[in-house]
């Protein structure tokens, strides 16, 4: 199994709430495939203009995968997730995983 973070750039503490993470480009790179998927279904859904729960399903699976994909990349890597409320990727594989100080806008990410 290949490496999930990419070794050569080090986790960045943004600040005290926030750390940035590269992935490995392979990983990054089946993520980036996945959000494309995405984007591509939810265009071919608003396209037609229908209520179609084959689209709606394939769109939502599509976002579970790549969560799930983020979170077991994260996880590998020992990061605790439940210290961080939200997780956004960049097109070039770093991930920053944002906290808020009081947790009351979203619950933890891996609840």
């Amino acid at each position: 199994m290949p490496d999930i973070v990419d070794s050569s750039v080090p986790v960045t503490n943004i600040d005290s709430n926030n750390i940035s993470i590269k992935l490995d480009e392979n990983v990054a790179s089946e993520l980036i495939k996945v959000d494309a998927s995405i984007q591509g279904w939810s265009v071919k859904y608003a396209q037609i203009n229908l209520e179609s729960r084959g689209i709606e399903s394939t769109i939502h699976n599509l976002h579970q995968h790549k969560a799930k994909l983020m979170s077991d990349a994260l996880k590998e890597q020992g990061i605790d997730l439940s210290k961080y409320t939200s997780a956004h990727m960049g097109t070039d594989g770093t991930v920053q995983l944002i906290s808020d100080n009081d947790g009351s806008i979203n619950p933890p990410l891996n609840k």
